[in-house]
């Protein structure tokens, strides 16, 4: 019995070990994902990074998905980078980059469904492609509550919402114009951007 329950905890040892480092290992690809992409502000490129940097970078993150295929997180890696694929490119095909960035914006969501920051992925998305629908209303909602005292989420909604002010219903009007004053009040830097691009502060109100 006792060899038994030996060799179980030493087989359970081994399983997190390997998991462990599973993880690891993703961090590892995450990271050289974001490091090359964040090169890419930087190229004077208008035509944005060549082809093989987009590869690289879908390679290291589809990696690390695959060592670590529970982690939200790097869903919404690949979620970004497919969004920023389909605003960089001037093809026919570009929808598909946004659907493919909108599905795993979706798979972040069913891993952590109290992620205000892939909520506001989703709203961010559906905002550049004028797809203003329930989904959308669900995404400005549910980032609104689930992040109400991270600023730059409050502010991204905001920014967002304050874009296509007249295609919102009134509910949502309303707690945004909340959100808003409150961010404010609170002397948010990042809710003070967005008041100033939207001309709120001269303005008083939007």
């Amino acid at each position: 019995m006792n060899k038994s329950l030996t060799i179980l905890l030493a087989s359970l040892l081994l399983v997190l070990s390997l998991v462990a480092a599973a993880h690891g290992m993703a961090d590892i690809y995450r990271h050289e994902a974001a490091t090359l992409s964040g090169e890419w502000g930087g190229s004077g490129e208008e035509e944005g990074p060549p082809a093989w940097a987009w590869e690289q970078v879908q390679r290291y993150l589809w990696l690390a998905n695959r060592l670590a295929p529970f982690d939200a997180q790097v869903l919404g890696d690949l979620g970004q980078l497919y969004e920023l694929r389909g605003a960089d490119s001037g093809e026919a095909g570009t929808s598909a980059h946004y659907d493919r960035a909108l599905d795993y914006y979706r798979q972040a969501l069913t891993l952590r469904p109290a992620w205000p920051y892939a909520w506001v992925d989703v709203a961010a998305l559906k905002i550049s492609q004028q797809r203003l629908d329930a989904e959308y209303a669900q995404a400005m909602q549910r980032a609104l509550t689930l992040g109400p005292w991270q600023t730059s989420v409050q502010a991204s909604i905001a920014g967002g919402g304050l874009a296509v002010w007249d295609q919102l219903p009134a509910t949502l009007q309303t707690d945004l114009e909340d959100t808003i004053a409150r961010g404010l009040s609170n002397r948010s830097r990042h809710m003070m951007a967005v008041a100033r691009r939207f001309d709120l502060l001269t303005a008083g109100g939007s």
